[in-house]
């Protein structure tokens, strides 16, 4: 929602959940929002849930969940950015709910197309590297294959074409974003608060 300095291009299947997002639904910053706020307070839910299960006494756990809910800099980075990561985490959870619940496949599945929207959850597939469950991660790794080029297709306006772009999109990451020195600021983490006060000239005066 804020005006970025930062431009390069997502992998092909996150500019497929951009694209029908910004693009095909009208009023994408409330659906966001919506979307955001619904995943926000099911994953408080869980987490309390979680906390009582383990025999922390109900009120506690209430006054835990609300304040992490509140606080958490990863959600706050989340909705000022209209991030793309919010998708991948609603995979990336469903993939965890599904394996934990006995749905191997269905976690294989999910965890595949996260895995072609970013690199890292593909290292989640690692689960099911045994034999008794190599089908399993097989499933995962053809659906990661699947995803990319059935987004390739979709964006076309050939597959090649769409594959180049990515290709050029990710190298413009890592040399605009992820190789820069930037002033420290908002971060994937509470660290980016502490990066920006050890940064600040007050405390260099201090």
């Amino acid at each position: 929602f804020t005006e970025g300095t930062d431009r390069f291009a997502y992998p092909a299947p996150c500019a497929v959940i951009l694209s029908l997002l910004y693009k095909a639904v009208p009023h994408s910053h409330f659906v966001y929002t919506i979307i955001f706020a619904a995943t926000l307070v099911a994953s408080a839910f869980m987490f309390h849930k979680m906390l009582v299960n383990s025999a922390v006494l109900p009120y506690i756990a209430t006054e835990i969940s609300i304040v992490l809910m509140v606080t958490s800099h990863p959600w706050i980075l989340l909705y000022d950015r209209a991030n793309i990561e919010l998708f991948v985490y609603l995979f990336v959870a469903g993939g965890f709910w599904a394996y934990i619940s006995g749905r191997t496949k269905l976690a294989a599945v999910l965890w595949g197309c996260s895995g072609a929207m970013k690199i890292y959850p593909i290292a989640l597939l690692a689960v099911f590297l045994k034999r008794s469950m190599l089908s399993t991660f097989l499933i995962g790794i053809l659906t990661t294959v699947a995803a990319l080029f059935l987004s390739f297709w979709y964006m076309g306006p050939t597959i090649s074409d769409s594959a180049i772009g990515t290709l050029n999109g990710l190298r413009g990451f890592l040399n605009q974003y992820a190789g820069a020195v930037r002033p420290a600021g908002l971060d994937h983490s509470i660290l980016g608060a502490l990066k920006a006060l050890l940064s600040s000239s007050r405390f260099h005066m201090a």
